[in-house]
């Protein structure tokens, strides 16, 4: 059973999210230089206090993005695992799909083959999805899919984040109904003992500079559902 002590860390959090006035540090992209990778911790501290645990292991330390454009790394991925275990990466945040492709793995021979690369080297993989709202469903299926995803060898993904970033639903509340019902049912399908993360845009736009994007952001909702937030500094596209 998860611990309700857990998850009351991750409320902590909402206040220093909303007093945020920059965004944390993040990890970077592979594609940038050599200088993307950051730790991760910044991230993590604010989103369950300064004890980590199991469910935390996956976010911490140092990590880089991958997303379904870095042409260079699916072309060659397994040297870009090496890259990245050369350069004292802990975590890949690979990015399986999202809610305008046409299948939930886009790149799925390199998914297999950076999977099967990480765990090798030693280094933990968690996989996120970016959801539009407008197919729950889809969304829902691809996010579970994800979650129980196995290469041939038997390597999974060490946990799952939900990128929580899309507006392709214009009414905030009809989105934030279907974010919660969807989060409640991949919580479900993934078990209480699975790590979660939750992509959140910056707090910063959210009260600040943009809070017309998502007013009433479901802080405290997601907090019981997720282990780890994720800000954003800027907003993802793909």
């Amino acid at each position: 059973m998860r611990s309700m002590v857990a998850r009351a860390c991750a409320l902590l959090c909402l206040v220093g999210f909303a007093a945020c006035m920059g965004s944390p540090g993040v990890v970077g992209s592979a594609g940038d230089s050599p200088d993307r990778y950051r730790s991760a911790t910044p991230s993590l501290e604010r989103a369950r206090g300064p004890a980590p645990g199991p469910a935390t292991e996956p976010y911490e330390g140092l990590g880089t993005w991958i997303d379904i454009y870095d042409t260079n790394v699916w072309e060659r991925p397994v040297h870009a695992v090496r890259s990245m275990a050369a350069h004292g990466v802990r975590t890949i945040y690979l990015q399986s799909s999202n809610y305008h492709r046409n299948r939930p793995f886009v790149h799925a021979e390199g998914v297999e083959a950076i999977v099967d690369a990480a765990h090798r080297r030693g280094l933990e993989v968690v996989a996120w999805y970016l959801p539009g709202f407008r197919d729950p469903s889809l969304d829902l299926h691809r996010a579970v899919r994800t979650i129980r995803f196995e290469t041939p060898s038997g390597n999974r993904f060490d946990s799952f984040a939900l990128d929580i970033e899309s507006s392709e639903v214009r009414r905030p509340d009809l989105r934030t109904a279907r974010l919660l019902r969807m989060s409640a049912a991949i919580r479900r399908a993934a078990g209480d003992e699975y790590p979660l993360g939750a992509i959140v845009t910056s707090p910063d736009r959210l009260v600040r500079t943009d809070p017309h994007f998502w007013p009433g952001f479901p802080w405290r909702r997601l907090a019981g559902t997720y282990d780890v937030f994720l800000p954003m500094p800027t907003t993802r596209t793909g």
